[in-house]
């Protein structure tokens, strides 16, 4: 009014009709403007102290709403979140907060405020709230969440019903009585029955005491009272023949005052439509036909078919859910595009808004909690700077839009290289087609991924793919790098591992498996070879047996080797044992050990085949056993020689030595039974052996022959000391005692029966006269002795005229053993 000197009220508001910038200013002069952080400390006390704290005392069902009206700024709505998050934070409790706000500047919108905000916030909350940009601060996403933007009216419905609290600073002071009580009349009926309102310390008190109930006097705070009044439901709306009155030309001067400024503030209402039982439209405010999709006459159609489909999904079960529960119910925002934009639309659906209750309408407010597609593009990529992700819009000519801090480190550029191509920016990456793979996605739409090095030797996951705005239009191509080094070289790090534990899997001579036990009704019943090494088969005699189960490769495998590896897979406890298999003919010494996480019943083998070693231990107890034996039978056949008198013409001397050579006889049998691990002895050896003494070089006196036969030890042993006492004697008294006597030792075998005898013939020749003995000596009676119980034969001793004759027979043991 101050610009328009002499104008009348009534010419005023015709300006206000044709001029919009005219109705901007004038809102802006009608709004409380908050724009500190806290403004008036004693004012946030209160609010804390004496509406907060009893507030969550007792949170309704639906959670705390609460609504900042009639100012043009929205910090005194952020202020209020912050006490509310630090309140929930304090209690540790999760509760639904709505706090409608009302502010025209984007940034402010997107959360976004200048440094100077450092004076008013404490660095505790700027450091817990506000994220720090460098030119400004950001409010963080969880403080951001609470406040929707809406350019709501105080003069019109409430943006919600059942309030908890309305914050409304310095704006009735500049309204007048009228006017004022209508505005508090809205108050009352947003407000549920003891909810909060706050006023600014220059607004006047209410006067309307059927509706609030004074709390505190010093701080105006009120009460609201329950069941007062009469709910005002002044909203401007559109007939359904789409004329409005003439405002100006039919209201009497005396009320201009008052009507003008609810002229201004009916700009603030908030777009809305009236819908009657079936969902029809009765009535829409003048901002409310961007909501909605031109068919016709709308008027006549049911909302949901003209609503634009990106708000039709959520509509009708909110709509039934009011109806139901009587209750108010803001929607989630939905993404709607609208001129150009996208917007952040929620519903607010007030059920049996008209004063016949019966009549099933229902009020559906559009409330627009943004933000814009630039805030969403800046978000997205916050949040991938946040995260060490480097994007890179382009748009449709290949011209630079918005890149993260990473992304510009991989292109050196900076915020004045915003609008190049990036063609001509120069690229560190090893990627000569990114322009081409980046035209190729604009014109396929098809996303397109690949990996790419960068100059310095990092690995990055690349991924072009289409920027689609929210009506379906392209608005070019976003690039993101997801630096992936770490991950190659773990990987790198990781095949390295592996590759140096399977090569010492595979060069280790004992065999290592990975098995899973299998248990029927809790017993283990088989095994199954999860991974087997080369040497597996090497010492099982099994192979390919990885995947298949023991019973798969062996069906009559032993019960107690499952069981075995069974009780290491439930207790977890390492066991080493030896065991034989009858079934695969080996004997394995096995290292059993837990793998993996309890009840997976996966355990690893280490083992080897030891069933050379366990034959050869067998053996050298054997041989032990056998040894003892044949000490003492050795020691008695000693003691036996030496119990032995010589002849009465025998001298000392020659008892000695015919004694020591029988001996050594015994000694040369020994000899040759440990050459063979005292298994055998063979014939033919232990005859040159015994004849060797008695042999003259060059001269061919004894001859030895026969097939190849096979003594025992004990035969060996008995055949020693025979062959020793013919020898004794041949050289003492026969043939090989003169020069020219000849000795002949040969054999042969025969069958009798299924057994094989052997038919060994000593005969002397050359020799002196032999005379028949009366009395056989000693020797005689040992060649006897030795034939019978060693030999387990018969020997006939024949002096013959030509030279002594010995017949000897005794069967042959196949068995090998003595």
């Amino acid at each position: 009014m101050q610009v328009y000197p002499g104008l009348d009220l009534g010419k005023y508001a015709g300006i206000r009709e044709n001029v919009p910038e005219e109705a901007q200013e004038s809102r802006h002069d009608l709004l409380s403007s908050m724009t500190h952080f806290f403004h008036d400390k004693a004012f946030f006390e209160t609010l804390r102290d004496e509406v907060l704290q009893p507030l969550f005392a007792n949170v309704p069902d639906d959670g705390i709403r609460a609504w900042t009206a009639g100012v043009a700024a929205a910090t005194d709505a952020y202020s209020l979140a912050i006490l509310l998050l630090e309140d929930t934070a304090r209690r540790n409790v999760s509760v639904p907060i709505h706090i409608v706000a009302s502010d025209e500047d984007e940034s402010v919108r997107a959360g976004r405020f200048p440094r100077t905000i450092e004076a008013d916030v404490s660095q505790e909350r700027l450091s817990r709230f506000f994220i720090d940009k460098g030119t400004h601060y950001r409010a963080c996403k969880d403080l951001r969440a609470l406040v929707l933007f809406s350019d709501n009216n105080p003069l019109q419905d409430p943006p919600f019903t059942q309030l908890d609290l309305i914050i409304c600073r310095d704006l009735l002071i500049n309204l007048e009585r009228p006017v004022r009580d209508r505005v508090l009349r809205q108050f009352h009926d947003g407000l549920r029955p003891g909810g909060a309102l706050l006023l600014g310390a220059a607004d006047p008190p209410p006067s309307l005491s059927d509706l609030f109930k004074m709390r505190n006097p010093t701080a105006q705070l009120y009460s609201a009272l329950a069941g007062a009044g009469q709910r005002n439901r002044a909203m401007p709306l559109a007939s359904r023949d789409q004329t409005a009155p003439d405002r100006v030309s039919e209201v009497p001067p005396a009320t201009m005052p008052g009507l003008t400024q609810a002229a201004a503030a009916d700009q603030l209402a908030p777009p809305g439509i009236l819908v009657d039982a079936a969902g029809k439209i009765i009535q829409m405010s003048p901002g409310a036909g961007r909501f909605i999709l031109p068919s016709g006459d709308v008027l006549t159609m049911p909302l949901v078919k003209v609503l634009r489909p990106e708000l039709r999904a959520g509509f009708g079960p909110a709509l039934d859910k009011a109806r139901e529960s009587g209750l108010p119910i803001l929607s989630q925002p939905e993404n709607v595009a609208l001129e150009g934009h996208t917007h952040g639309i929620a519903l607010h659906i007030l059920p049996d808004i008209s004063d016949d209750a019966t009549g099933g309408q229902a009020m559906v407010i559009f409330i627009d909690a943004g933000p814009s597609p630039d805030d969403r593009r800046n978000d997205l990529a916050e949040l991938m700077a946040a995260a060490g992700i480097g994007m890179l819009s382009l748009d449709t000519h290949m011209r630079i839009r918005v890149f993260t801090p990473p992304a510009a480190d991989l292109f050196a550029i900076t915020e004045t290289d915003t609008g190049r191509l990036i063609t001509d920016v120069t690229s560190r990456l090893v990627y000569d087609t990114l322009d081409k793979d980046a035209r190729q996605v604009l014109r396929d739409l098809i996303p397109v991924e690949t990996e790419v090095q960068c100059q310095l030797g990092r690995s990055y996951l690349l991924r072009i793919h289409p920027d689609r705005r929210t009506d379906g239009s392209i608005a070019g191509v976003v690039l993101s790098f997801v630096d992936i080094s770490p991950a190659r070289r773990i990987e790198s790090d990781l095949r390295e591992s592996q590759q140096n534990y399977q090569t010492l899997f595979d060069s280790i001579d004992e065999g290592f498996a990975i098995i899973k036990v299998l248990f029927q009704n809790d017993i283990p019943v088989n095994y199954r070879f999860i991974k087997v090494n080369s040497a597996f088969e090497r010492q099982t005699g099994l192979a390919n047996a990885q995947g298949k189960t023991a019973r798969d490769m062996v069906p009559h495998l032993e019960r107690y080797w499952p069981q075995r590896y069974g009780k290491v897979a439930i207790s977890g406890e390492p066991e080493r044992f030896e065991a034989p298999s009858d079934v695969m003919g080996r004997y394995f010494d096995v290292y059993a050990f837990p793998v993996g996480q309890k009840g997976a019943h996966m355990v690893g083998i280490l083992f080897r085949d030891v069933s050379a070693r366990k034959e050869a231990e067998q053996q050298r107890q054997l041989l032990t056993d056998e040894l003892s034996h044949r000490v003492k039978n050795t020691l008695a056949v000693v003691q036996a020689l030496a119990r032995q008198p010589g002849s009465p013409q025998m001298t000392v001397e020659q008892y000695r030595d015919r004694f020591i050579g029988r001996i050594q006889a015994l000694g040369h049998a020994h000899d040759q039974l440990l050459q063979t691990h005292w298994k055998s002895a063979d014939l033919a050896t232990l005859a040159r052996k015994a004849l060797a003494p008695y042999r003259v070089e060059g001269r061919r006196d004894v001859d030895i022959s026969g097939p190849e036969v096979v003594l025992t030890p004990k035969q060996g042993l008995g055949l020693a000391l025979i062959l020793h006492e013919l020898a004794t004697n041949a050289s003492t008294y026969g043939a090989l005692s003169v020069e020219g006597g000849t000795l002949g030792m040969t054999w042969e075998l025969t069958s009798v029966g299924t057994a094989q005898m052997v038919h060994l013939i000593w005969h002397e020749n050359g020799g002196p006269p032999v005379e028949p003995a009366h009395d056989p000596g000693f020797g005689m009676r040992l060649i006897k002795q030795a034939c019978t119980y060693e030999l387990d034969g018969n020997v006939e001793l024949l002096p013959l005229a030509t030279g002594y004759h010995a017949e000897i027979s005794f069967p042959m043991d196949r068995t090998g053993h003595g």
